[in-house]
């Protein structure tokens, strides 16, 4: 037994001598070859001459038959000439992956005496370098992120990009940290990276490529405002149309109204087609423009609709020529000379009717009203008034309404002659309109009442009720009546009979 010992200790002293007059061999790089994508290990040894070949090992993560994390032999270099070793191996069904991770490697000299291989120390270990990249869509820039085990022997690292086949050319950027966030000048969906790690010892090391693919956000096709209208419940009815698009996070309607106030209004779609928006915080009589806006991912206003407003009718009373004069802006969700304008009014909140078709480019209209105080109907005094747009596709679009209350209006003769040639002689009737609650008296002198109607299309014919002329005299009126704001008034004077 002891001469076992002796024997086995006298071996193993052997060994370590031979392991320490061994030379270690100096890793000078571990590279990816940029055509193949495969681990080159490239070494040095002093004196070649002294050992017979080289042992390559990699450290083996997902292997069969090994210890997991443990350096193990790929490649026995039967040469004391051959310093580089290209890494097709696929010992233990498993191979180098640097595309995906960190491949780590050691190498070893040998000799051989007596038939027995003596091994060299290991070098130190070596890695791959593994380069990350991503793109910021929001920042249209890239990041990179790499590895590197030999900073003290580093020179400098250059990034290469290529469009389509790669080739170390151009560089783009030189640094001294791992780290690099850049920016190109033009946008390009395809890219290709490596990063080449310049050492002191004059080699370099590669990265494997990366191949990028980066997305530019793409507004969507189709956005805008197509139209506006008042609703029956007095709301402004806004008509979207987006069309769909993968970049869009959200869409947003800006209001700005007459005083430069903004609203914003945050819409829960993501495609739209004939979309209508009740806007039931507007005041239809006031004028808003609105913008449909297109928010990307990044939180970005990317793509805006035209420019659209509604259409405010303004109505004024002019007095003294009993007309009532119309205003409004103009259409911007139609293209102008595509679309009919019908002016519609309402006579004491009676229905609307046309009274005129304008063009598209009148912006005003002035309702003559004389014909309508000559028709002997009584009216109130309160007009309405409407536009309704018709597009040449039949779309419909219609404004606020706007009212005025006219003034009451009494034109009084001073004089009947029931025996006159003219016939409009023969009664006394006021020609009056824009009032309610009319009523006429006549007197005689004596204050007694001769003659009451509360019809404006009736008169006094200067007669009573057997059909007999009253004398020819002069005949005090009282005329009562509520004007359009519902205040009472009296009117009261004399009229001749004559005959």
């Amino acid at each position: 037994m002891k001469i076992l010992l002796v024997f086995l200790l006298i071996i193993a002293t052997f060994t370590s001598n031979a392991q320490n007059k061994l030379q270690t061999p100096i890793i000078n790089y571990v590279t990816v070859d940029l055509q193949t994508g495969r681990p080159t290990i490239g070494w040095q040894i002093d004196n070649p001459e002294t050992v017979d070949g080289f042992i390559v090992k990699r450290l083996i993560v997902d292997g069969n038959g090994v210890v997991s994390n443990t350096y193990n032999n790929i490649a026995v270099i039967e040469n004391n000439k051959v310093f580089s070793y290209t890494d097709n191996s696929t010992d233990y069904f498993t191979y180098a992956n640097p595309s995906q991770r960190v491949e780590y490697y050691r190498v070893s000299s040998y000799v051989i005496i007596d038939g027995q291989r003596y091994y060299s120390l290991m070098s130190n270990p070596q890695s791959t370098m593994l380069l990350n990249v991503d793109y910021n869509i929001c920042e249209n820039e890239y990041n990179f992120l790499w590895n590197s085990d030999l900073s003290s022997n580093v020179d400098y690292y250059v990034l290469h990009s290529s469009e389509e086949s790669f080739s170390v050319e151009p560089k783009f950027a030189i640094v001294k940290d791992t780290t690099l966030t850049f920016k190109f000048d033009k946008f390009r969906s395809l890219r290709r990276f490596t990063v080449e790690c310049v050492l002191k010892n004059g080699f370099s090391e590669f990265s494997p490529i990366v191949e990028l693919q980066a997305e530019q956000q793409i507004p969507p096709e189709t956005i805008c405002i197509s139209n506006i209208s008042v609703d029956e419940n007095n709301n402004l009815n806004l008509t979207l149309n987006a069309s769909e698009s993968k970049f869009v996070s959200k869409y947003v309607l800006i209001r700005n109204d007459e005083n430069q106030q903004s609203d914003t209004i945050f819409l829960d779609f993501l495609e739209a087609k004939n979309y209508v928006y009740v806007d039931t915080t507007a005041n239809v009589s006031r004028h808003y423009i609105y913008l449909l806006t297109a928010l990307n991912n990044c939180g970005e206003v990317f793509a805006l609709s035209n420019s659209a407003s509604n259409i405010v009718l303004n109505v004024d009373a002019v007095e003294n020529g009993n007309i009532n004069n119309l205003d409004w802006n103009m259409l911007t969700f139609w293209q102008q000379d595509s679309y009919n304008v019908d002016i519609l009014r309402s006579i004491d909140d009676n229905s609307f009717e046309p009274i005129y078709s304008a063009a598209s480019h009148e912006l005003n209209y002035s309702d003559i009203l004389s014909n309508i105080i000559a028709d002997r109907d009584e009216h109130s005094g309160k007009f309405c008034y409407q536009l309704c747009f018709t597009s040449t596709n039949g779309e419909i679009s219609f404004s606020n309404v706007g009212c005025v209350n006219r003034q009451a209006v009494i034109f009084l003769p001073n004089a009947l002659n029931p025996n006159s040639l003219n016939s409009e002689n023969w009664t006394f009737r006021p020609k009056a309109d824009f009032l309610d609650g009319y009523k006429l008296t006549i007197y005689n002198k004596r204050g007694a009442i001769i003659y009451e109607s509360e019809q404006l299309s009736e008169g006094w014919d200067g007669r009573d009720s057997s059909g007999k002329l009253y004398p020819m005299d002069s005949y005090v009126y009282l005329i009562v009546y509520k004007d359009s704001d519902g205040k009472n008034h009296k009117l009261s004077g004399f009229v001749n009979l004559v005959y």
